[in-house]
């Protein structure tokens, strides 16, 4: 069973207005041995999936020290230490594409790199989109803001012109979102058919038998009236048919 190392001793070797690194000597617990580890301690971070009415995502394009690549990405950065990740996202937006949104949704979050990074990514969408001034990016910054198809991310992603490992987490949490907005709205689809076909269920059954209960129908093969007549056979098979059909889209769109 793996366990949590034992911290002995941490010291911050540099402090910048982005990062501190620390040395955190720790024992591994499976040998008793003491080591080094170097982390990185920073505050949260934010990506925001600017979403046109159009179906377009306001994306940028900006050069990346660390691979020294020009790189396609969603807006984001650093919450400063006064921000929420929400109120960060909303400068970064603004910042860096010009555009405030109405409303701002949280998708999800991530660990950015846990291996040597302490602070999580959290990712929004950003919708009701408008602009409002040109970008304004800091002095460490020089973008080229593009709008994308949305239905061209994942072949994007596929081809190698976004990898950016937090970018394609973002858009792995827009995909979730998407496929929980479609299971709400199947959901509310199918649970008005099955209402309506209920109620005209009922409402055969009364013109049948005035006598008989909501329960009298949950057996209705116990009520020789009602198992011999085509209309509501008819109807009951097509409450049933419903309440399959939701049943099977309930598994195929369950969550994994």
């Amino acid at each position: 069973m793996v366990e949590k190392w034992n911290e002995t001793q941490r010291r911050t070797l540099v402090k910048t207005h982005v990062f501190e690194l620390q040395e955190r000597r720790t024992v591994n617990p499976r040998n008793g041995r003491e080591l080094p580890f170097f982390v990185l301690v920073a505050g949260p971070w934010v990506n925001v999936i600017p979403l046109t009415d159009e179906g377009r995502v306001i994306m940028v394009r900006q050069y990346r020290q660390g691979t020294e690549k020009v790189t396609l990405e969603i807006p984001g950065g650093m919450a400063e230490p006064e921000e929420t990740p929400e109120q960060g996202a909303r400068r970064e937006l603004l910042e860096e594409t010009g555009y405030e949104a109405e409303h701002l949704e949280l998708l999800g979050a991530v660990d950015s790199n846990p291996a040597i990074q302490t602070n999580e990514t959290y990712t929004y969408l950003a919708r009701g989109l408008r602009k409002v001034a040109e970008p304004h990016p800091d002095q460490a910054e020089d973008l080229e803001v593009i709008e994308v198809e949305l239905d061209e991310i994942e072949r994007l992603i596929h081809d190698g012109q976004i990898t950016h490992s937090l970018v394609i987490a973002a858009f792995y949490w827009f995909d979730r979102a998407k496929d929980r907005r479609l299971r709400d709205r199947l959901e509310q689809v199918f649970e008005e058919l099955a209402k309506g076909q209920q109620d005209s269920v009922a409402s055969l059954a009364k013109r049948i038998n005035a006598r008989l209960t909501a329960d009298d129908l949950h057996s209705p093969q116990d009520f020789p009236e009602l198992a011999n007549d085509t209309d509501f056979n008819y109807q009951d098979g097509l409450l049933a048919g419903i309440e399959t059909a939701r049943t099977a889209f309930r598994s195929i769109l369950k969550e994994p």
